[in-house]
């Protein structure tokens, strides 16, 4: 498994996914700098919230989250949707493996990166964050060990549901062997999350629900869709 998962990532050039990843950090952490910093020389009070670090990491774990589900819905489209979409089925099906254990090698290969560059990209951006507070001090509490702790939990959470929505888009976008389909729906899948996770900013203990909820709904359709993709693929012919 892990032999093909190697040989997936050398074929789809993942050197491209980190970069982009990359280029997700730098943006994320310029959006909260510029949302922490704004409160202070505007006092509406709705822009208050984000002196708050709690507000700020759902804030930042959002942004991420839209980011990366965007990300993962083109990596499954290159992986997964061109893939068994054209001439190309014909060379996967001459490979003496099992088809279910070619798909789900990359399946789990996207998996598997987007969950860690959501964690690391939202730690180390709220980390570096929070460091910076020390020459400019932006935020109006603490950034505490308690915190680091929430923003390890959040990243996680949030990297399991991005990685989700991203199968779940695929899903969508191979019925109609479409890669707009899959990315369209992925934004609008990431979207949804986000406005319903607004509701929720203000209340930490109802936050921690929603997330676990959501992540819970995600990895269950996740999980069928991809065993519905293996039952089709073992069906294909060529």
């Amino acid at each position: 498994m892990f032999k093909w998962m190697r040989l997936e990532f050398k074929k789809h050039k993942v050197n491209t996914y980190v970069h982009a990843s990359i280029s997700i950090a730098i943006v994320l952490f310029i959006l909260i700098f510029l949302f922490a910093y704004i409160p202070t020389i505007d006092n509406d009070p709705e822009m208050q919230i984000f002196r708050d670090y709690h507000n700020l990491l759902m804030v930042c774990g959002a942004l991420s989250l839209v980011s990366f589900s965007i990300l993962s819905s083109v990596m499954y489209s290159k992986f997964i949707i061109q893939e068994y979409s054209s001439n190309r089925t014909y060379i996967l099906f001459s490979y003496p493996v099992h088809r279910g254990k070619i798909l789900v090698a990359k399946v789990l290969s996207v998996f598997l990166f987007i969950v860690a560059a959501v964690f690391i990209c939202n730690t180390t951006v709220f980390t570096i964050f929070a460091l910076t507070e020390s020459f400019f001090a932006l935020m109006e509490d603490k950034f505490t060990v308690e915190l680091l702790l929430k923003t390890i939990k959040v990243s996680i959470v949030m990297a399991v549901i991005s990685a989700m929505i991203g199968i779940i888009a695929m899903g969508i976008g191979y019925i109609k062997k479409s890669v707009p389909t899959t990315i369209i729906s992925a934004v609008l899948l990431s979207s949804l999350f986000s406005n319903i996770a607004s509701i929720n900013i203000y209340n930490a203990a109802s936050m921690d629900i929603f997330l676990m909820t959501f992540m819970g709904i995600t990895i269950t359709v996740g999980s069928i869709i991809t065993t519905i993709l293996i039952k089709k693929v073992n069906l294909m012919e060529v």
